[in-house]
């Protein structure tokens, strides 16, 4: 039992992101990439998914002890997640959304994300964050497409029994 307990905790969206994500001195550094903070006006954090609301939460709390920058963002997170993730980000609102069948709220979410990302300067730091359920909760119809046929779509391939790769392969046809 021990051993299922420590798998599952190196696999939780905060674990990774704190194994991942680092700030050395003034950089923040994803991986090999190195982000000089002093260079930033803004951290921009949008994104979507399932583990969504647990990554920024990690973010938030990297970036919470250095108040040299400001941040700010968006993202996605399903309906049926507990409140409480809302409430524990003072800086980055989450917006319920739909999952799996993509809604109203997604689209707007995702439309404000674009704003946002609209009104960005060389002088601001955008953080992407996107885990599983994201191009459900974050749609974003493709011309002559309604919200409602993304719906239709998405409920008949899931019925279907299409697998999330069949699924995923048509999905990016529409949004």
């Amino acid at each position: 039992m021990k051993s299922l307990e420590i798998a599952l905790d190196s696999v939780k969206p905060e674990k990774l992101v704190h194994n991942t994500v680092k700030i050395v001195k003034d950089n923040l550094v994803v991986h090999n990439d190195m982000y000089d903070l002093r260079s930033f006006r803004d951290v921009l954090i949008i994104g979507g998914g399932k583990a969504s609301a647990q990554m920024t939460l990690a973010i938030e709390k990297l970036l919470k002890d250095y108040s040299k920058i400001n941040f700010k963002g968006l993202i996605n997170i399903p309906n049926s997640q507990i409140i409480n993730n809302r409430s524990a980000s003072s800086k980055i609102r989450m917006n319920l959304a739909s999952h799996p069948i993509p809604d109203e709220s997604g689209v707007n979410g995702t439309n404000l994300m674009f704003s946002y990302v609209d009104n960005t300067t060389k002088d601001d730091l955008i953080i992407f964050l996107l885990s599983g359920g994201g191009s459900a909760l974050l749609p974003m119809p493709k011309q002559d497409i309604t919200l409602a046929d993304l719906q239709e779509t998405n409920s008949l391939l899931i019925a279907s029994g299409a697998s999330i790769h069949e699924i995923n392969t048509i999905r990016k046809h529409l949004s």
